[in-house]
Formats: structure tokens, C-alpha cells, sequence
């Protein structure tokens, strides 16, 4: 036997992982705020050590230390496929997120996850500027808007409420509410007739630090609501003497625009190995829009794409507008163009933003053995129509 799970005096494996200061869900786990477990090949001197946890809507793994015990490797990879996938699976998860440094890649691949597609992929971490932030935002409290107002989370059935604001939607990263009344907290904004339109909470706290989950109903956007909860959120952080962590995937321009108003600063970027636990629609689509985007790699985007469409039409689940895109443009490279075409009018059907689509569409490269069909101008036609009926409104 070389896996043993490890129940006391926990942050002896820290000095195992090369930068823990900002994975707050693993120093959670630690701390006993937050389910999950920690497996070690030595309970006294552990040279060997797995984190698993599954916060929210995600499943993670953190792996350190010496990548060469064989015997511990192969457990691990039992408990995996037994115990750790069945019962991921079982609170709706789909996919996991194993970060790791560079001497368990193989690894990871050859044993742990031997029988699973996994992608390199990365997501970015950004430290809140304490300064900054009084500087950049000294009367928040000024701009909350008529007709609304901002309160502090104090029952349970505030997270059963705000169905439409995902970062308040649950407190699955919590073990219990108690726990989270004792050591979390979170702001939301509701309107006239009480519904939560934005919500800011803490995801995880530790004794040092806290990372934050941030969202908007969509209908609410763009009107500084993020801002408005996030203010309020940091706060109280500054407050209790924490540091805020702030992490976000890689490329989402909108998560940095608003913690940027917030005073936060990138601290870094850290690749993961993205892993399926079971097929999903989502995971199939991104993967193909993973595939497309970060690995340049058209063709196996669009096998995963016709994947996730088929399974989507299966199951009579709709396909999120973003996706319909990015399978048009693999198809479009791939030569399959009446697909392209299709997703392409999908696209169309639920447009909220015609202007920005029909910039977009001119602009695309990928599209470009698309422009001089007659498919393709009368989707530029169906744009232009609807361009105008939004001027007329």
C-alpha cells in the first residue's frame, strides 16, 4: 500500500507544491473548509501527494512531488476511475481540472489517465491592489442605482434565489452554510421586486486570503453591477486582513475588464489538464472550440464539434450561441461548408447583438472560402434586416 489519505497536520505537503499562495481551494481543503481529500505515499514524510477536491462546478486534482512511485501512481489512477469519477458524476460534474508541474505530465497521461482525452489548457490569476482599489473606486456606494439595492447574503435561501446569477447559484465550494456563515461572505444586488440581478461571493477563504466568484444575469449586463457587488465583496476582504485572489480562464476579456475597475493586478497564468469525466454536450463543444483556438487544430475541432451537436440534438439541448460560431468556422476550413452555412444561420436566429456579429463575420479569416457564395451574402442579407428593424425599434 503506498496511497494513504492524510487527516492531520496537513500543510506539511505544502513545501511539495513549487506556488500554492494562490490555489485557495487546495489551502481550503487543508483548513477543512472546503470537502475534499489529500493522499500521500508517507503519512510522516510525504515525498508523493494528490489533492482532490470538487468546489462548485468544478472538479480539481493538484499533484506534486516525486512523479516516479510507481505503486502510488497506479492507485491513485484506482481510486480515480472507483471512487473519485462516479462520485464527481453524481453531483453533476462533468469535467476535471488537474494542475500539475512539468515532471508528472507523462504521468498524467500514461497512468492516471490513461483511457481519458485530456487538453492543455490555462487560466489566469490576478491579487487585488488594495490602494488601487480605494483609489479607483473611494463612493461605490454612490452609484447604486435607483430601484435597487445592495445587501449582504445572511440566509440560505439567497443562493436558492439567485438561479439566473451563476456565482451565487449554490454554495457547493462551501462544506455547509454554517461553515459559510462562519468564515465566507457575499453581497448581491436585487431590484424593486426582489430578484437577485448580481452577486458577488467569496468561493474560498482561508486564514490568509479569499477568491472570489463574480456574475450578472445576463439581461443586467453592462450597467456596473459586477462592480457594484464587487466593491462591496472586497470590502469586507480588506477588512478581515485578507488578500483577494481573483482567477479567471485565460483570455476572458470581460472577467478582466471588471476586476481591473476593482484594482485587481495579473499575478500569473497556470496550465491544467482539462479531462472529461463523462460525455456532456459542453465538454464535447469545448473541447472543439479548445481544439480550433488553442491548438489550431480544425479537423479534430470539428470531430468534436459534430460530437457535441449530435449528442445536443439527442438530448434537445440547445447549443450556446458562441459555439454555433466557432463550429462554422472549423467547418469552413475543413472544406464542410453546408455545415458551416447552418450553424452560421443558427447563429443568426438568436443574435443579441447583430452589429457586433456582422462585424464579426466580415472579419474572420476563417470564413474566408465562405464570402463568395450566395449562402453567405444572404446571410450578410438576413443581418442587415435585422440592423434595421433594431434602428427602427
Amino acid at each position: 500500500m503506498s496511497l494513504y489519505e492524510l487527516k492531520d497536520n496537513k500543510r506539511r505537503i505544502l513545501p511539495l507544491f513549487p506556488s500554492a499562495d494562490h490555489h485557495l481551494a487546495m489551502e481550503a481543503v487543508i483548513e477543512g473548509r472546503c470537502e475534499g481529500k489529500i493522499f500521500v505515499d508517507n503519512v510522516r514524510t510525504p515525498e508523493t501527494v494528490a489533492v482532490w477536491t470538487a468546489p462548485g462546478d468544478e472538479a480539481l486534482l493538484y499533484l506534486a512531488g516525486n512523479s516516479d512511485n510507481t505503486s502510488f501512481n497506479e492507485q491513485l489512477r484506482d481510486y480515480f476511475v472507483e471512487t473519485i469519477k462516479p462520485a464527481s458524476i453524481k453531483k453533476g460534474l462533468d469535467a476535471f481540472q488537474a494542475y500539475t508541474t512539468h515532471n508528472w505530465v507523462d504521468v498524467l497521461h500514461e497512468v492516471i489517465f490513461a483511457d481519458d482525452d485530456t487538453f492543455r489548457d490555462r487560466d489566469s490569476y490576478y491579487i487585488l491592489n488594495p490602494t488601487k482599489f480605494k483609489t479607483l473606486q473611494p463612493n461605490w456606494r454612490e452609484h447604486i442605482p435607483d430601484g435597487f439595492t445592495l445587501k449582504r447574503a445572511q440566509t440560505a435561501d439567497v443562493f436558492e434565489r439567485a438561479e439566473d446569477v451563476s456565482a451565487l447559484n449554490g454554495l457547493t465550494s462551501w462544506k455547509s452554510f454554517e461553515t459559510f456563515l462562519e468564515h465566507g461572505f457575499a453581497y448581491y444586488l436585487e431590484d424593486d421586486t426582489n430578484k437577485i440581478v448580481s452577486g458577488c461571493m467569496t468561493k474560498f477563504v482561508t486564514s490568509s486570503g479569499c477568491e472570489l466568484a463574480i456574475g450578472t444575469n445576463g439581461k443586467y449586463r453592462r450597467r456596473g453591477f459586477a462592480t457594484l457587488v464587487g466593491c462591496a465583496t472586497v470590502s469586507e476582504a480588506l477588512q478581515k486582513g485578507l488578500k483577494v485572489i481573483w482567477e479567471c480562464y485565460h483570455g476572458n476579456t470581460a472577467s478582466v475588464k471588471t476586476n481591473q475597475t476593482l484594482g485587481f493586478e495579473y499575478l500569473c497564468d497556470e496550465y491544467f489538464y482539462l479531462g472529461s469525466l463523462c460525455e456532456s454536450v459542453e465538454n464535447d463543444l469545448f473541447f472543439g472550440y479548445h481544439c480550433l483556438t488553442e491548438s489550431n487544430d480544425p479537423h479534430k475541432a470539428a470531430h468534436w464539434f459534430k460530437k457535441g451537436i449530435a449528442l445536443s440534438e439527442k438530448e434537445n439541448q440547445p447549443i450556446p450561441s458562441g459555439y454555433n460560431f466557432y463550429a462554422a468556422c472549423a467547418f469552413a476550413v475543413t472544406g464542410e461548408h453546408d455545415l458551416a452555412f447552418e450553424r452560421l444561420h443558427l447563429d443568426v436566429d438568436g443574435l443579441q447583438d447583430a452589429n457586433r456579429f456582422y462585424d464579426r463575420l466580415q472579419s474572420e479569416k476563417a470564413l474566408d472560402g465562405l464570402r463568395g457564395s450566395q449562402e453567405f451574402k444572404k446571410i450578410l442579407q438576413r443581418l442587415e434586416e435585422l440592423i434595421k428593424r433594431n434602428r427602427n425599434k
